[in-house]
């Protein structure tokens, strides 16, 4: 997104603003008491799944704005513009702000969640260096070596102890470098 300016990218708050608009109606509709946060905070997450950078203030300010969206609609429907101002007015002004202050949190907090997701999606997944080849094919060649031996075969007490020997060494090595890795 290159239109971006102080952080706040247009690209992204558009995307922000169909998502979370669609995700409110849709949950307000679904679950009629607080769905409406539902759909924000769904609204955020797909915001935040779709655009390549972290649209938190997008996604908080869409949220917002579908919060006094859904206030306005109910006095909009069948009285016009002026009534959906109105509705506005007859709302407490404290009531109205917490309302607001959580619309935008809970969609801040869809776009964060949903950007997290999608990093994790994407990023290639790493093997830890103490997990390499080397030192699953020296236990396991060990291992082997003890293993497949013929029952009709005389066992040699020297070979076994070397084995066992060998294999101890790489379970103290990979003990050892998982308490390196955990400090």
């Amino acid at each position: 997104m290159t239109d971006s300016y102080l952080g706040f990218s247009l690209g992204g708050f558009a995307i922000a603003v169909v998502a979370v608009a669609i995700g409110a109606v849709a949950g307000l509709s679904l679950v009629p008491v607080a769905g409406s946060f539902l759909g924000v905070l769904v609204g955020g997450i797909v915001a935040g799944l779709v655009t390549e950078k972290r649209p938190l203030l997008e996604a908080g300010v869409a949220g917002s704005l579908a919060s006094l969206g859904i206030v306005m609609a109910g006095g909009v429907i069948g009285n016009g513009a002026t009534a959906g101002v109105a509705a506005l007015g007859a709302v407490a002004p404290t009531t109205l702000l917490i309302s607001v202050a959580l619309s935008f949190a809970v969609g801040a907090f869809g776009a964060h969640f949903g950007d997290d997701l999608r990093e994790g999606l994407t990023a290639p997944v790493d093997t830890s260096p103490s997990r390499g080849r080397d030192s699953v094919t020296q236990s396991s060649t060990a291992t082997e070596s003890a293993v497949g031996r013929d029952r009709d075969e005389p066992v040699d007490r020297d070979s076994l102890e070397d084995d066992t020997e060998h294999l101890e060494r790489a379970s103290t090595r990979s003990r050892e470098d998982i308490e390196l890795e955990r400090e």
